[in-house]
């Protein structure tokens, strides 16, 4: 009886080596896209991570470039906590130009100082009404333009609004960075520091 017990326990080994190594051949014959590594949390339930690690990293804060609306660099505060992004905007004036409706309005892309004032163009893509951080509701002018960040450049849609009173004249929220970006809000600046050599 102990013979045979353990000639099956040597069978069952053997069966579950074989069926681990063809599981391990059939996953590494996956396309890239289909495999998703997992991290596990105090339950020891598995969890999903991001399949694509190859993302560009943010910190919680970075420097952006708007060359379309003419501004250089602009701090942004990266918040994934909105879901839309602002840009700070004065003296709004909509205008009319090739039968489209634009905008014209000024900025201080800096922080902490009214010296520097940008004048921005953009062609209007919306009015949307947009909750802000304290729950009061503003109707908003909405322009799509391109953003730099780091070595990446995107389209992305911006609500117009005075953010002097803000800490930050530019705030990136969770659609603009969708698929493009993993942030890590322990960081700061990892795209680097426009204007500040390394």
């Amino acid at each position: 009886m102990t013979y045979d017990f353990l000639m099956n326990g040597v069978t069952n080994f053997l069966l579950l080596t074989v069926l681990y190594f063809n599981l391990h051949e059939i996953i590494n014959q996956l396309p890239k896209s289909a495999k998703v590594s997992h991290r596990y949390n105090l339950d020891n339930r598995m969890l999903p991570q991001h399949p694509n690690l190859n993302l560009p990293l943010l910190g919680w804060r970075e420097w952006v470039r708007l060359p379309e609306l003419a501004i250089p660099k602009i701090k942004a505060k990266i918040d994934t906590g909105a879901r839309s992004s602002a840009l700070h905007a004065f003296m709004i004036d909509p205008y009319v130009k090739n039968h489209q409706n634009w905008v014209m309005f000024a900025m201080h892309p800096l922080q902490k100082t009214e010296a520097e004032i940008i004048e921005c163009h953009a062609q209007v893509k919306d009015r949307r009404l947009v909750s802000d951080s304290g729950g009061h509701k503003q109707r908003r002018y909405v322009i799509e333009t391109q953003l730099i960040v780091g070595q990446t450049a995107f389209q992305a849609e911006l609500t117009l609004t005075n953010r002097d009173s803000m800490r930050f004249r530019m705030l990136l929220g969770r659609t603009a960075m969708n698929q493009r970006f993993i942030i890590d809000p322990s960081a700061s600046y990892v795209q680097g520091k426009l204007g500040v050599k390394p």
